[in-house]
């Protein structure tokens, strides 16, 4: 689980928290995917590490936090 979000997002706290998503096997790489490209955006948007993230991209990654929660219904039923 993520903890509660940081206030005021940095590309820092960004990039924490996705480094948090664990997934060996590569079962949720889509959902990750997601995660890279939000990183992608932050380094085109030339957000400093400890700049606060701009509201459109903020908004973003709040609306990919909250998806993300319910990542743990996927259930892969193994033998």
């Amino acid at each position: 689980n993520l903890p509660p979000p940081e206030i005021p997002a940095t590309k820092s706290s960004n990039i924490s928290d996705i480094s948090r998503l664990f997934d060996p096997l590569g079962w949720v790489a889509p959902s990750i995917v997601i995660a890279k490209m939000m990183i992608q955006k932050l380094w085109l948007a030339g957000v400093e590490w400890d700049e606060e993230v701009p509201d459109n991209l903020v908004n973003e990654w709040f609306d990919y936090r909250e998806e993300l929660m319910h990542i743990n219904r996927v259930n892969i039923p193994r033998w």
